[in-house]
């Protein structure tokens, strides 16, 4: 009953976030592999700033593309842009 509660939440957790239905289905097929930690992680973003929370949906829906494709030009531009994300946060 405790999972299926948090399944729900989960699956439901964007509906109040203007984002791509694209990226809804991304997160309701992701959000069940990830730790406690990681959905704290995105808990704390929709909190502070939904539109981290965006971005970071996002960047995470590209590197899964990149990395099926082997597409290393991409990675190498997501992984520029994911360390600049947290140098603003630094």
């Amino acid at each position: 009953m405790k999972k299926q509660m948090t399944e729900i939440k989960i699956k439901n957790f964007l509906d109040d976030i203007k984002i791509s239905h694209d990226a809804k289905d991304f997160w309701t097929r992701i959000a069940g592999k990830l730790s406690p930690e990681e959905i704290e992680a995105f808990i704390i973003l929709k909190k502070e700033n939904p539109q981290d929370l965006v971005r970071a949906i996002e960047i995470l829906m590209r590197r899964e593309k990149a990395l099926l494709g082997k597409d290393t030009k991409t990675l190498k531009e997501i992984f520029e842009e994911e360390k600049n994300m947290f140098k603003d946060l630094i």
